[in-house]
């Protein structure tokens, strides 16, 4: 049910920007419109995604909106972590392989 509902929200948004953009007189509301695109396209891609977040770890929910807020207040300094997320995400990858190794024998 909240599948559906989120799929109507985002393709209300979607009409609402289809009607701003195509009515000329209502060309002074074009950053409303612009707005409804944005939010439309957001949920319409966690309309696609539904089923996969449940196969997220619970964990997560937390980390996320942590993430954001740190992304939105440190957007300087994060040109100087993308080395340091590149060698977790390596280190990371490197050590999947290794205990993949170690569970087949």
């Amino acid at each position: 049910m909240r599948r559906h509902l989120l799929g109507l929200v985002a393709m209300a948004s979607f009409g609402l920007a289809a009607i701003i953009s195509w009515y000329s007189p209502l060309t002074h509301y074009r950053m409303v419109g612009d707005m409804g695109l944005r939010v439309g396209l957001v949920l319409g891609a966690f309309w696609l995604a539904w089923p996969d977040l449940h196969r997220l770890p619970h964990w997560t929910w937390y980390i996320l909106p942590i993430a954001f807020v740190v992304l939105i207040y440190a957007r300087v300094y994060l040109i100087f972590l993308i080395p340091l997320f590149a060698v977790a995400t390596f280190l990371y990858i490197l050590y999947r392989r290794i205990r993949r190794k170690g569970s087949e024998r």
